[in-house]
């Protein structure tokens, strides 16, 4: 994210305003909670269910995915029209 971010300014000169997406609230919350799951887990071994810790690295993966596809496509959105129109 940073790098592109980078990359497009360096590209146009020009700032973009980045604003957080659903996706991407939701996925820092769950990879939070995936973080906290493995340390409750470290502290008392037989509390969390292994399909529980499986099925939550997936979801957070799934929606971490989903979370970067939406901000590569605002990126190359506003990149599209910060370039203007294509040439006749």
């Amino acid at each position: 994210l940073v790098v592109g971010y980078f990359l497009l300014f360096t590209m146009t000169q020009h700032a973009m305003e980045v604003r957080p997406s659903v996706a991407g609230k939701l996925s820092t919350f769950l990879q939070l909670s995936a973080v906290a799951l493995v340390l409750v887990s470290l502290v008392y071994p037989d509390t969390v269910p292994p399909m529980a810790e499986t099925g939550l690295f997936l979801v957070t993966g799934l929606v971490t995915a989903i979370a970067g596809f939406q901000y590569a496509t605002r990126g190359l959105l506003w990149l599209q029209r910060q370039m203007g129109p294509p040439p006749a």
